[in-house]
């Protein structure tokens, strides 16, 4: 037990100073093993989330229509407060 400690000590600092060894791969297995479960944990709300805002979207969409349509006397990007005034 002794001797797999030492080796795992050595790997993790060899991983610390970026260079690779006999047991790089499963250094970084093993600190990403909690990022992966978190991801997984965190999937059904990012989908749920994901299809919350698909339907805000969808229930907006007549809203925004409505806004860009209502002005056609002047382009999208003009101002409706008229142009700027001259400096003298």
């Amino acid at each position: 037990m002794l001797r797999g400690g030492l080796k795992a000590v050595t790997a993790v600092a060899q991983r610390r100073r970026r260079e690779t060894g006999p047991h790089t791969e499963l250094v970084l297995a093993e600190a990403m093993a909690p990022m992966c479960s978190l991801m997984e944990a965190f999937q059904p709300l990012a989908e749920a989330a994901a299809a919350a805002m698909a339907e805000l979207g969808r229930a907006l969409q007549p809203v925004a229509q409505q806004a860009t349509g209502s002005r056609c006397d002047r382009p999208p990007w003009a101002t409706p407060y008229g142009p700027p005034p001259r400096r003298r």
